[in-house]
C-alpha cells in the first residue's frame, strides 16, 4: 500500500509545500534481495517473497521565500523513518 498527500499554501512572495509518504512494502526476511534489482543480472535468482513487512514514512516541507533581483530563499526539511 503507498499514501501520498500533498499540501500547498501560496502568496505573492511565498510558497510553502508540505508532502507527507507512506509505504507499506512486502519483503523476503533474513535475505540481500531487493526488488530494486530485479531487472540487474547479478547471476543469482531470488523470488520475492510477502513473508514480512518494512514500512516507510517521510514527511516533507519546503519554504521559498522569493527577492528582489531575481533572487530568492528555498529551505527544505525531510523526516525520514523506516522499520
Amino acid at each position: 500500500m503507498v499514501s501520498k498527500t500533498e499540501q500547498y499554501a501560496r502568496s505573492r512572495n511565498d510558497t510553502i509545500r508540505m508532502v507527507s509518504n507512506y509505504a507499506g512494502l512486502g519483503v523476503k526476511k533474513k535475505s540481500s534481495y531487493s526488488i530494486l534489482n530485479e531487472e540487474a543480472n547479478f547471476g543469482l535468482w531470488a523470488p520475492y517473497n510477502n513473508t514480512d513487512a518494512a514500512k516507510n514514512h517521510s514527511i516533507e516541507l519546503t519554504v521559498e521565500h522569493f527577492l528582489n533581483n531575481g533572487f530568492y530563499f528555498l529551505g527544505f526539511v525531510m523526516v525520514h523513518s523506516t522499520e
